[in-house]
């Protein structure tokens, strides 16, 4: 899958993308809760949904350009801010 593209193509020095369309960029104490939610099946290479983790990702293109992360680091930043209350659980 793409994480281990992505992962072969950091080793090789190859640049890394990532696409992130508006909407898309969520703050990282929302993501987290997001992803440790998920729980993979089956072998890696089966799963429908890989994590690349952002210290692979070299290049980001989306709704406010794109480009290298070195020169412009902003490309990835969350685009709404940080909404502890969708973290709590509810009897509703």
């Amino acid at each position: 899958g793409a994480l281990a593209v992505a992962a072969t193509a950091d080793v090789s020095g190859t640049p890394v993308w990532a696409v992130a369309p508006r909407g898309t960029r969520l703050p990282q104490r929302l993501w987290e809760h997001m992803a440790s939610l998920w729980q993979p099946s089956g072998e890696p290479w089966t799963v429908e949904m890989d994590v690349v983790p952002r210290a692979l990702i070299s290049h980001a293109a989306g709704p406010d350009g794109a480009g290298s992360l070195t020169s412009r680091p902003g490309l990835l930043d969350a685009e709404c801010p940080d909404a502890p209350e969708v973290l709590r659980r509810s009897a509703l």
